[in-house]
């Protein structure tokens, strides 16, 4: 019997070896623009994956709560259109402030992830670098309750929590839900060090607004994602993930081949022409790399490619 299991075992992920095969040859056979190849996601199954996918709704964020007109109000940019320079990198002009790529392993808290270290960076910009803390993904998974955990959650409610709650350092709340665990949401720091005891109240980081990116005419959504990211920093945003995506490994992503996965949330941290620059929660071994040598970013055609402009999201930090 056990050899039975064994043997249909070894035959199921022969076969699922072969469709991933076959998936990266036609990627790379149509040369779209971008190469697929084995990434740590070709020998797991389909149903696993998905569980990674946690955005819920890829609607702007003007659309899915109705908030104070305050909170959805764009900053005023100064910088013209073509004064715009002709590419961004946010890896290299943020420096510390743009934390390192992170794992949210197996839970979709994509979401939080791509929320706290938005804001997180933020804080640091805005501060003139005084204030670098690393916000906790945990604190949005565990205590954010219009929000679903490891199920899920949405830009909106995300950033909706950050305003009215705020968000704790890492170090007062460190991620422990990479195995679709979520534990509840406690009163004091369950961390070591200078947070240790501390209650959660007290140790808030809060965001002062939020607005969303969406604009209908396509030039001037590019203008404005690029004006935002130079201004103020990274943004947050979201997309549809198709299976072709989960084998990228360089290029300008355009969906090639592969059926609908989920949605799925990250950082926008700068552009170049015909693509926006992205930062990914997947780990350093999945995707292309960055300035410093290590993996975990992605690029992404413009265009609104797989909705990717269509929920981008931003807000202020409150400093005082």
């Amino acid at each position: 019997m056990k050899l039975t299991l064994c043997i249909l075992a070894s035959i199921i992920a022969a076969i699922c070896a072969r469709d991933v095969q076959k998936l990266i040859e036609t990627v790379n056979q149509k040369q779209p623009g971008w190469t697929a190849g084995h990434t740590q996601f070709s020998d797991m199954p389909l149903d696993e994956i998905k569980t990674m996918f946690g955005l819920r709704d890829t609607r702007p964020m003007s659309e899915q709560l109705n908030m104070a007109d305050s909170l959805f109000e764009k900053p005023v940019y100064s910088q013209a259109d073509n004064d715009l320079p002709e590419s961004f990198d946010g890896r290299k002009e943020w420096g510390e402030c743009l934390q390192p790529v992170r794992n949210q392993e197996h839970c979709g808290s994509c979401w939080a992830f791509a929320a706290a270290e938005t804001l997180g960076a933020r804080f640091c910009l805005a501060s003139n670098r005084t204030i670098n803390a690393v916000l906790a993904p945990q604190d949005l998974v565990s205590c954010s309750y219009l929000n679903f955990g490891c199920n899920g959650g949405t830009l909106t409610m995300a950033w909706a929590y950050m305003w009215l709650q705020g968000v704790v350092p890492d170090k007062c709340l460190p991620y422990v839900s990479g195995d679709g665990h979520v534990p509840s949401c406690p009163n004091v720091c369950p961390g070591g060090g200078d947070y240790s005891g501390k209650s959660l109240k007290s140790v808030k980081y809060h965001a002062k607004s939020i607005y969303p990116l969406w604009v209908d005419i396509p030039s001037r959504r590019e203008a404005d994602i690029k004006k935002e990211l130079i201004a103020h920093g990274p943004i947050q945003t979201g997309f549809s993930v198709y299976e072709d995506f989960l084998q990228y490994t360089g290029g300008v992503y355009k969906h090639t081949s592969g059926g609908f996965l989920g949605g799925h949330s990250v950082i926008l941290v700068g552009y170049e022409s015909g693509a926006w620059i992205a930062q990914n929660s997947w780990g350093v071994n999945w995707g292309e790399k960055g300035p410093s040598g290590t993996g975990g970013y992605f690029r992404i055609a413009t265009g609104n490619e797989c909705g990717f402009e269509g929920s981008a999201t931003a807000g202020l930090p409150k400093l005082e």
